[in-house]
């Protein structure tokens, strides 16, 4: 990782602000983020290839008015052939959230549950596609293919009768079942959540992953990254009214997001030694029916 590097090119294209620190945060497969002053998150690109952030810029661009917790677009750049290619954000100063930190917790399920109704909201006749059911149960059938053809080497046999069984019994049913595409940011993890110093989320970063698909997984995202304590914190503030469907599917999801947290190790880490992918199987699993049952009308 050469931060000098990226300090110098973040420097070249903000001359007008001083650096005074420029902090690493975290790297992907694909880019690398940094924090400026602790009032700016930049994101680079590290491939030859513009990725997803061209896609970002855009979706930011149009959610502008929209989802007023899309946080606000600093400056974009992107220079073919060259390494200057970033996406930055504004930062209210405060950091990342706590969702373990119970200040101002009402305000921040209130604001979560409001971003959650606003983005299933959303007016475009784009959103209504059938293209996008195609690709969401295209995605989801190579998601369970990489399970059985990668992941299920690496964990423990106990975890991959339980976990064939679900897959089995539910897999088909939910995938097959139609659905209304929506815009879902399938990022969300405390991280992506921009706070300022009393704790309440003012913005929501990192949108490269987002796609159209079942507003369902952006539950079950909730309830993997954030707890399952978190998760029935905002369904019940969110006053949400799940169907039987909707928690089964909740659950599936969650199995798959664990998943794909084990195949994540695989493929980018080079290491075929579940950590916190192994974590999260066992509490879904754990919970898988409790989570089957809560929130439904």
């Amino acid at each position: 990782m050469n931060r000098a590097k990226y300090e110098r090119i973040f420097k070249e294209n903000y001359p007008e602000i001083v650096v005074e620190n420029f902090i690493y945060l975290k790297e992907s497969y694909d880019y690398i983020t940094f924090e400026v002053n602790r009032l700016i998150i930049i994101k680079f690109s590290t491939t030859e290839i513009e990725g997803n952030i061209p896609f970002e810029i855009d979706l930011l661009s149009k959610l502008k008015g929209q989802l007023q917790i899309a946080t606000p677009i600093l400056n974009y750049n992107y220079k073919p052939g060259s390494d200057c290619k970033f996406i930055g954000y504004e930062k209210i100063h405060g950091g990342h959230f706590d969702h373990r930190n119970e200040k101002n917790i009402n305000e921040n399920l209130f604001i979560l549950s409001k971003f959650l109704r606003d983005i299933s909201l959303l007016k475009n006749p784009d959103y209504q596609n059938e293209e996008f059911v195609t690709k969401w149960k295209k995605g989801c059938n190579h998601q369970v293919n990489g399970i059985r053809l990668k992941a299920f080497k690496t964990i423990p046999s106990p975890y991959k009768k339980e976990v064939e069984k679900i897959i089995e019994e539910n897999h088909h049913k939910i995938i097959d079942d139609d659905f209304t595409p929506k815009l879902i940011h399938s990022d969300l993890k405390p991280e992506h959540l921009i706070c300022n110093s009393e704790n309440v989320v003012v913005g929501i970063i990192d949108w490269a992953d987002a796609r159209f698909g079942d507003i369902t997984y952006e539950y079950a995202r909730i309830l993997i990254e954030f707890g399952i304590d978190f998760y029935k914190k905002l369904l019940t503030k969110n006053a949400a009214k799940l169907s039987i469907i909707d928690v089964n599917r909740i659950a599936y999801y969650s199995i798959l997001i664990s998943f794909n947290s084990i195949l994540n190790e695989i493929n980018y880490r080079n290491d075929n030694i579940p950590g916190r992918g192994l974590q999260r199987l066992h509490t879904s699993l754990n919970t898988y029916d409790e989570i089957r049952k809560f929130g439904i009308y």
